[in-house]
């Protein structure tokens, strides 16, 4: 289980006691390092995998981990949170992202928060939250137009990782639009309570509560994780922050890993501090670095860190490849977005000839979501395969969305949200009239108005059938037989192309409901919604299908490929115009670049235009500052007119 391993690496993986910052630089193996270290817990150490937590961001980075550890240890991929495998493998630990695990456990203990939420509450992703703020604003005569639901979501969000309650955040307002949030906190979070549901903030804030407010709750789960592995640290916002602080206070066995060079989520309240200052908050913690890369060659590097050292607030490391100097950094200048563009295909296309190479080895980073219009455009007109990360994801897509809106009806009968959404769909002969004369909350739990419409007592009947069938079928099959009773699927086949291509869409949820068929089918359904609530874009991605990959710079985070195209390397786009006369913000905009710079593994391109159409007008941004702080040895610059 060592002899794999760097000595930094070895060394981090064989502490004992006592907690541990693994500061670890880009491409260095820190989930080498971390699935060992979780490994060896377990089958060196003897330390039971269900005293073992281990937390990550994505599921993406959970499964990897998972995938590990599960080979480390020759067990099935099942967690420790999950189900019993087989008799004779390994049960591995507690391992996913922060909101799985807090939505486990507070399905277990949210009965001891005594605030009317049962342990079937329904999680509300993204979309699900700005629309009830849409509703709220609607009923309170606020115009959405005039204030975006989007931000007014945003701001409570950044309230809650703050753990800072409607009542305080009252007293915290500064003008007539934090007034208009001060008015909407309290009424979003009393109808949250009506659906009995939790957003994803939610998910952590109310375990924080329940742990604080129920000391012998606290206890247990001190007890329970005797060992706390935590990856990306420096990713953590202070809710995050409290919750591991909580849950270390008893053994301090917590292992963080990170890299606070690749703090990027500022505005989403993530503090880089928090790994600065660990030793500050665990003052006998041993600190390992691990500055050998196994990803990048020498030239990338080395300028890669020649801008992220012009930060003030950061740790120090010095970081160095294990590959040879290798070719150096390309320093592309373009006419215009046209030409910027044409530069990628054409030198992919020759990279392809050259090397036989695949397209899903490159990709194209920008910094704002409006920069892909033009890249898009240039792939389609050449005919190049391209895949958009951050685009409108599979789960936004309206026919699934329908689809889970009835399981989600099934699990949780308080979720008016999704009542809403399919009493209707497809349509049974309920006019909107009718729907606006029931109280629409009790609609499924009371008998109050079902028999003055024969309509209405048709759907419950339906709705309570379904809700038997949930009780004696997995998910995989439950899906199938509820197509079929509320005919959606008759609904979405209609003849057309459209249909056909949207219940392909139906289809591909087959593809996650049969990683849970093996599950009791409450249990099963229940898993299958907390997955498909808490999917992220990067999630989505599928890394073996030939494709160009197109994403923004936050997106990129954790991935890697031979060769990366930083598009848009100008000034107001990388360093972005909202950051350039705040310190803070134009640090974090210089880890951007660092985290950017360091997704290459064989060739780095930067590239600049003289100018670009954006946002409906002409552009002539210089180029990035950050330019200017690469130590030009390591450059190569391409000569003009050699793309239009």
């Amino acid at each position: 289980m060592l002899k794999t391993l760097n000595d930094k690496q070895q060394e981090a993986v064989l502490h004992d006691q006592g907690p541990l910052l693994i500061l670890a630089g880009a491409g260095s193996g820190k989930t080498k390092a971390l699935t060992h270290r979780l490994a060896y817990l377990v089958k060196k150490r003897r330390i039971s995998p269900l005293n073992i937590l281990c937390l990550t961001f994505t599921n993406k980075a959970a499964a990897e981990m998972a995938g590990r550890v599960s080979q480390l240890l020759g067990s099935s991929q099942h967690a420790a949170n999950s189900w019993q495998p087989k008799a004779g493998s390994w049960k591995l630990p507690w391992l996913g992202t922060f909101h799985s695990v807090c939505a486990k456990i507070l399905r277990r203990e949210i009965i001891h928060l005594n605030q009317g939420f049962s342990s079937n509450f329904t999680i509300f992703d993204e979309d699900d939250s700005t629309g009830l703020i849409k509703k709220i604003m609607v009923e309170i005569n606020l115009d959405p137009k005039k204030f975006s639901p989007e931000a007014i979501k945003s701001y409570i969000s950044r309230a809650k990782n703050e753990l800072i309650s409607p009542l305080k955040y009252r007293n915290l307002t500064d003008s007539i639009f934090t007034e208009t949030v001060a008015k909407i906190y309290p009424l979003y979070e009393k109808k949250l309570k009506e659906l009995n549901a939790l957003d994803f903030d939610n998910l952590i804030n109310k375990l924080i509560e329940l742990l604080q407010k129920e000391p012998r709750v606290l206890e247990r789960y001190q007890r329970l994780f005797k060992y706390i592995l935590v990856d990306e640290y420096q990713d953590t916002n202070h809710s995050q922050y409290l919750l591991l602080k909580l849950l270390a206070q008893k053994e301090q066995n917590i292992c963080v890993v990170g890299d606070d060079w690749q703090s990027i989520y500022r505005f989403r309240g993530a503090d880089f501090r928090n790994i600065l200052e660990f030793k500050r908050d665990y003052f006998k913690a041993k600190i390992i670095k691990l500055e050998e890369n196994y990803r990048s060659t020498g030239n990338i590097l080395q300028a890669a860190q020649s801008v992220i050292k012009n930060n003030e607030l950061r740790s120090d490391k010095n970081l160095y490849s294990v590959l040879g100097p290798g070719e150096k950094v390309k320093l592309v200048q373009a006419r215009n977005q046209e030409g910027e563009g044409e530069f990628i295909i054409q030198t992919i296309k020759e990279i392809k000839e050259k090397e036989d190479s695949k397209l899903n080895q490159s990709v194209v980073l920008y910094r704002t979501n409006a920069q892909s219009r033009a890249l898009e455009e240039t792939m389609l007109r050449y005919g190049i395969p391209y895949r958009i990360i951050g685009g409108v994801r599979f789960y936004q897509r309206k026919e699934i969305k329908d689809v889970l809106a009835y399981l989600k009806i099934i699990h949780n009968p308080k979720d008016t949200n999704s009542l809403l959404r399919i009493i209707n769909t497809p349509a049974r002969g309920i006019s909107q009239r009718i729907i606006n004369s029931l109280n629409s909350s009790n609609i499924l739990t009371t008998k109050k108005n079902q028999s003055k419409f024969p309509a209405i007592k048709k759907f419950l009947l339906l709705i309570k059938n379904l809700k038997k069938d949930s009780r004696r079928l997995n998910i995989f099959k439950f899906i199938l037989i509820l197509l079929k009773k509320t005919g959606y699927k008759d609904y979405l086949l209609d003849g057309s192309e459209e249909g056909e291509q949207r219940f392909e869409n139906i289809k591909e949820l087959f593809s996650v409901a049969k990683k849970y068929s093996h599950l009791k089918p409450q249990e099963s359904l229940q898993n299958f919604l907390e997955e498909v609530a808490l999917l992220s874009d990067i999630d989505s991605l599928d890394e073996k299908s030939d494709a160009l990959t197109l994403m923004t710079l936050h997106n990129a985070k954790g991935l890697e490929f031979d060769n990366v195209f930083m598009a848009g390397f100008e000034e107001d786009f990388l360093p972005h115009s909202r950051s350039q006369l705040e310190p803070e913000e134009l640090e974090e905009e210089r880890r951007l670049c660092y985290v950017g710079m360091t997704r290459a593994k064989i060739r780095l391109y930067l590239i600049f235009s003289q100018e670009r159409l954006i946002w409906g007008r002409i552009q002539s941004n210089p180029p990035s500052r950050f330019l200017d702080e690469i130590d030009q040895s390591l450059v190569e610059i391409f000569p003009l007119d050699l793309y239009s």
